[in-house]
């Protein structure tokens, strides 16, 4: 099959795959295929996952995962083994469907992953109903996936498009010791950025490097980017963290916009 010859496939602007002979598929592995980038719905996602599982040298993964489709999301819901994809270093996603996402990443166990970037966009879409754009759920899989995965992950980008209120502030400690529980299994981090979530002043101060410490956390860290609600942040807590961090001589850049905390630079 010409197939098996494929090491890049990309579909964009909303063209969705389809496969046809699906049973053939997994008698012929996809073993050349190292790039994929697909546009994923709830339609097309059992050929999106049929791909991976015959694709076991898959090193980037860029997926628009879209909340548009005609499809019984009832459908995906069936929990099937957990797919590790050892050679697989790059995830790249849009998030618009947050039961999509959520499966995708209680499925998957990447074992070598250096960067990951997800972006939301539910701000752009009409819903019927009232979402939390974050919400357990949502961490939840967040954080089993990093549990599971153990990632050497170096670049970690997850961009929110919240807006004030989006999170109810009774769920701020518990979403917030979640964003701190993610972040203590990546301490080979480099570069940090979350927008839309919700830090609170303990992580901050375990960001703090203390006077003549040599064991910290996240030692490689360069550029932090922080748009987040705050939950307890002390303005103090972010000087100090900031200026230890200048004075370590890693960090190369940093940017924070965080709800009561006001502009220090």
């Amino acid at each position: 099959s010409q197939c098996q010859q494929i090491k890049s496939l990309t579909l964009r602007f909303g063209v969705k795959m389809g496969l046809l002979g699906k049973d053939q598929l997994t008698l012929h592995p996809l073993a050349n295929l190292t790039n994929l980038g697909l546009y994923v719905d709830t339609s097309n996602f059992e050929d999106f996952r049929r791909i991976l599982t015959v694709s076991p040298n898959i090193s980037s993964l860029d997926v628009s995962l879209s909340g548009h489709s005609g499809s019984d999301q009832e459908s995906i819901l069936a929990n099937p083994e957990i797919l590790s994809l050892p050679k697989l270093t790059h995830i790249s996603l849009i998030d618009e469907n947050r039961t999509l996402i959520v499966h995708l990443l209680n499925w998957l166990k990447c074992p070598n992953l250096l960067h990951m970037s997800v972006e939301n966009t539910y701000s752009n879409i009409t819903q019927p109903e009232t979402i939390y754009v974050i919400d357990a759920q949502l961490l939840r899989a967040y954080d089993d996936f990093f549990q599971r995965s153990r990632p050497p992950l170096t670049q970690l980008e997850l961009r929110y498009d919240t807006k004030e209120g989006d999170i109810p502030s009774p769920f701020y400690q518990e979403y917030s010791q979640i964003i701190s529980r993610i972040l203590r299994r990546l301490d080979k981090l480099e570069r940090l950025n979350l927008e839309g979530f919700v830090v609170h002043n303990q992580l901050i101060e375990e960001m703090h490097i203390k006077e003549h410490a040599t064991d910290f956390a996240w030692p490689r860290l360069k550029e932090v980017r922080l748009l987040c609600e705050g939950h307890g942040v002390l303005p103090q807590s972010l000087v100090d963290m900031i200026v230890s961090r200048w004075d370590f001589g890693q960090l190369e850049f940093m940017e924070y916009c965080i709800s009561g905390v006001p502009n220090l630079l």
